[in-house]
């Protein structure tokens, strides 16, 4: 069940700007931190700045030798769901940081250049070589950290494509780049019946190198 299909949008894949998900599954397709980081508008500038202080604040607790603070960070990038993008069969079930996940991401920082210059200029490029750790886990957890301006898009394109949505949906864990910390929030968000709340994903963010049909 597409999400176009469902909400009777009258619209195929190449004539929507999001990425028309099914509801009750995934789609083998991730977000490409790389295209997002290219993205040349305030938007894009916007999206990488924030991708860039997670992960700063993360290298800053490791720096500092608070260890637990730094982990439950990462453990907080553990995937939702209403995203609709990865390798589930059947009904969607996230896999990105786990608690597990988190401890092994940590030792790896704890260990790179990064946590000693302070600096990560790649998630990609950092996360990738951890063994266990593939361009699933990195499209889920750079979903889970762009998920306060993914929030704003879905309810742009609700409104654009009218797609109706329910009123104090929680958000989930929105990342304060101000704060430094993880925040929620009752938010307008579409709720597709037995299927839940949706998040959608701007099609652009897939790359060139991904394909989705």
């Amino acid at each position: 069940m597409q999400i176009s299909k469902y909400y009777e949008l009258g619209r195929n894949q190449s004539q929507l700007d999001f990425v028309d998900i099914k509801l009750n599954t995934d789609i083998p397709v991730f977000l490409d931190p790389t295209a997002i980081k290219s993205l040349d508008s305030p938007w894009g500038n916007e999206l990488a700045s924030l991708l860039q202080s997670f992960f700063e604040e993360v290298l800053v607790n490791i720096k500092g030798g608070r260890h637990s603070v730094a982990q439950a960070l990462l453990a907080s990038l553990s995937e939702r769901n209403e995203f609709h993008l990865g390798f589930s069969k059947g009904k969607s079930q996230g896999h990105a940081f786990g608690a597990k996940s988190a401890e092994v991401v940590w030792g790896a920082l704890f260990s790179s250049n990064a946590s000693l210059t302070g600096l990560l200029e790649d998630l990609e490029d950092t996360c990738l070589l951890i063994d266990g750790i593939g361009p699933d886990m990195i499209s889920d957890a750079v979903s889970n950290i762009l998920r306060g301006p993914l929030i704003k898009y879905t309810q742009d394109m609700c409104t654009y494509y009218g797609i109706p949505m329910s009123s104090g949906v929680e958000s989930g864990p929105i990342w304060n780049a101000v704060k430094g910390k993880w925040e929620n929030a009752f938010v307008q968000l579409p709720v597709a019946g037995e299927f839940g709340k949706v998040i959608l994903v701007p099609k652009v963010w897939l790359g060139k190198s991904f394909h989705i049909g």
